[in-house]
């Protein structure tokens, strides 16, 4: 299954704001644990990633307004999308990511803004360093 069979507000909502699978994984555990705070430690003994890793992953979800978080040592999260009628289109990316999970990883991984700027990059000229004199 490709990408163009998921819903047209998921693949939009994929394109937005999801960079990774463990960014949507963490999303989606907050998700289904709505009311519960995580730290980043806690999401990241549940999805088996680095620490340091689910605290970049959750600081994303917070300035995308998905998350909520509360100030404190450590820092805690919860679900809370802005606007609130988000949480269906999260639900329905939940939904597909249970049944078509190859197509939504396909999705998050076929973003065009990557990979032009990836493109785009090798083509940027550099000074050599020996030139540098």
């Amino acid at each position: 299954m490709s990408g163009e069979e998921l819903p047209t507000e998921v693949r939009q909502f994929v394109g937005r704001h999801i960079e990774t699978v463990a960014e949507l994984e963490a999303l989606l555990l907050l998700q289904t644990s709505a009311g519960r705070n995580f730290t980043a430690e806690q999401v990241s003994a549940e999805l088996r990633i680095d620490p340091t890793a689910a605290a970049e992953q959750l600081a994303r979800l917070h300035a995308a307004q998905l998350l909520a978080r509360a100030d404190g040592n450590p820092l805690t999260y919860h679900y809370d999308p802005r606007p609130p009628l988000l949480a269906q289109t999260i639900a329905a990316l939940a939904k597909a990511y249970t049944d078509r999970r190859v197509s939504v990883i396909s999705l998050i991984y076929s973003r065009p803004t990557d990979q032009s700027k990836l493109f785009a990059d090798a083509f940027v000229f550099r000074k050599d360093k020996k030139d540098d004199r």
